[in-house]
């Protein structure tokens, strides 16, 4: 459950910001200007504490409140220049669009792909088949997980699937503007806090009662 106690603020106001913020291409300075303009005052340094304290909570939150998704994945990946360096972002979503897992890293090879589904399967359970694209190091990590899983009692194999175009319910999340203009503002350790907010946000879902109440 989030807590509020201490805080200064409604919930709902802080909430409200820390959406905003993550949603939109506005700085906390502008969060401030439309704050007085509705008729009170928050300092920007209080916005950032407020964005990243509450990213851990709301994951947790999300984890809970969360539906089950169902045993057909599909997952991609995108990059995104951070500070003049390349990070990459990977993603799996079902059939439906719902959010599985996401996962933020420097590297992107068979390491971090596995690193990823490892982290989505302990989450969600594990897949029965997962599209991806045409990389190989997606296709080796989950032969890896596959052949590790082998001597595993009724444990099925994971079906892998490449058909590009099954993941096209991927994109319109993954290469965002918005993504975008978050990347380019934190440190790699702050903007993994940001994209868990972001994440709950977008997911359908999410239960949005067990946050604003």
């Amino acid at each position: 459950m989030l807590s509020f106690k201490w805080r200064h603020f409604e919930k709902e106001i802080i909430l409200l910001n820390v959406r905003w913020y993550l949603a939109y291409p506005l700085s906390y300075r502008n969060l401030e200007e439309i704050a007085e303009e509705r008729g009170y005052h928050v300092d920007h340094s209080t916005l950032n504490r407020w964005v990243i304290n509450y990213a851990p909570e709301l994951e947790k939150e999300f984890h809970k409140k969360k539906r089950p998704v169902n045993g057909r994945w599909r997952m991609d990946e995108t990059y995104i220049k951070v500070k003049g360096e390349w990070k990459y972002f990977y993603r799996a979503v079902d059939k439906e669009g719902n959010t599985i897992d996401f996962l933020l890293t420097a590297k992107r090879d068979m390491k971090a792909a596995k690193r990823f589904f490892k982290k989505a399967i302990k989450r969600n359970g594990r897949p029965e088949l997962v599209n991806i694209d045409k990389s190989g190091s997606n296709k080796a990590a989950l032969n890896s997980i596959n052949k590790e899983d082998s001597d595993a009692p009724k444990v099925e194999p994971i079906v892998i699937r490449q058909c590009k175009y099954l993941n096209n319910i991927i994109e319109p999340l993954s290469s965002s503007s918005f993504i975008k203009s978050i990347f380019s503002q934190f440190w790699i350790d702050i903007m993994r806090l940001l994209l868990i907010v972001m994440q709950t946000f977008n997911n359908k879902s999410y239960l949005k009662t067990s946050v604003i109440r």
